[in-house]
């Protein structure tokens, strides 16, 4: 894949683990959370677990695609 938009808040494993695995075999591929708890709060932890970016739901569409066009 070019690129990974991770939900924090999956069904069955939650965003940081299934992004925690996938960076077992994949250092490269961009990952970008996305999630509604408090980007302040949160965004250090979030990167911490191998996320490249975090959007915080809901978005501004145009920061969306601002942050999708770094990668």
């Amino acid at each position: 894949y070019d690129l990974v938009l991770m939900d924090v808040h999956l069904p069955g494993i939650n965003g940081t683990e299934a992004t925690s695995e996938i960076r077992k075999f994949n250092t490269s591929t961009p990952i970008i959370a996305l999630t509604a708890i408090s980007l302040n709060e949160n965004r250090e932890m979030l990167l911490s677990y191998g996320m490249d970016e975090v959007i915080t739901k809901p978005f501004v569409p145009e920061e969306f695609y601002e942050i999708l066009f770094k990668f």
